[in-house]
């Protein structure tokens, strides 16, 4: 039998197990070589070891299989591969995450202090990019700022127009002649961006959408955690570019968007390339991995 070199970790849990495995039948089965392992994993704090292997294909973690137990189960996961499989060279991991349709369409009550924070800050005249269902954009319309807003889902946008909300489908890249004094991208929105490598050329646009004294308002998470073994050291692909480079493909009922790229940029590489494109940049508040920052011209 040939040694496994490579894990793909199909990222679960039991209460949509199904959705993975048709993940897995569609798009996995019989499609990789013999030297990557396919899992599908999910939790399960009543197994009496820290692992449990099921049919060949499940890997059942003893960690709680709840939304909030994310990070402990990716950190789980990782772990356990590498006791599995010792000389593994790396791990693909593909999450099979639900969003809950409550956070798409929160109250400001219902925000984290982080955004809460960012919409404080927010003043005249109002971008708000990838507004989704438009938490941000219907709560700072009501109290009466002038608000914008763009979002590549034609549904997204026929909601916000309902709402009231001026809205446009398009990407931000293909946004040119208008000026804002805040642009927001909130929900790890700078993400938008692609991968860091893009990240420069992004930020040059967004300049030329910014009003003299305007401000970009950006939150984002520090991905390394991920990757952080028992005694501190960081297990990192060094043939990729950065560890914060993702891959998603979104699902709804018997729709799916192609596969995107997102980037979840770290607070000390997001300041240097900000200011090497002409921005100041400043962290303005923290919440463990995960931080909102304010970009201003030079």
């Amino acid at each position: 039998m040939e040694e496994i070199k490579y894990v793909f970790a199909i990222y679960s849990c039991k209460k949509y197990l199904e959705t993975a495995i048709s993940t897995y039948n569609m798009f996995l089965k019989n499609a990789l070589p013999n030297f990557v392992k396919i899992y599908i994993v999910y939790g399960d704090k009543e197994i009496n070891s820290d692992f449990l292997i099921k049919d060949h294909l499940f890997l059942v973690l003893n960690v709680e299989d709840t939304y909030d137990k994310l990070t402990e189960k990716s950190i789980q996961l990782f772990r356990t591969v590498i006791r599995i499989h010792p000389n593994l060279k790396g791990c693909f991991k593909c999450d099979d995450d639900i969003i809950p349709v409550e956070v798409l369409f929160r109250t400001f009550e219902e925000m984290p202090a982080l955004e809460q924070h960012a919409m404080s800050l927010s003043k005249g005249r109002i971008l708000d990019v990838g507004a989704g269902a438009g938490p941000h954009s219907i709560y700072l319309s009501e109290l009466g700022n002038s608000v914008s807003a763009i979002d590549t889902s034609p549904g997204a946008v026929s909601y916000l127009k309902y709402m009231n909300i001026d809205a446009r489908c398009m990407d931000i890249l293909d946004l040119k002649g208008e000026t804002y004094d805040t642009i927001l991208l909130l929900m790890n929105g700078i993400g938008i961006a692609g991968t860091k490598g893009k990240l420069p050329n992004f930020l040059k646009h967004l300049k030329t959408l910014l009003s003299p004294g305007g401000q970009i308002l950006c939150d984002s998470s520090d991905v390394a955690f991920l990757y952080e073994e028992e005694d501190g050291s960081y297990w990192m692909d060094l043939n990729s570019e950065y560890y914060g480079n993702f891959k998603f493909q979104l699902h709804y009922k018997k729709e799916s968007t192609e596969i995107f790229d997102w980037l979840y940029i770290d607070y000390d590489n997001l300041h240097d390339i900000a200011s090497s494109v002409g921005f100041k940049c400043k962290r303005i508040e923290i919440d463990e991995h995960h931080f909102l920052a304010q970009l201003t011209l030079q």
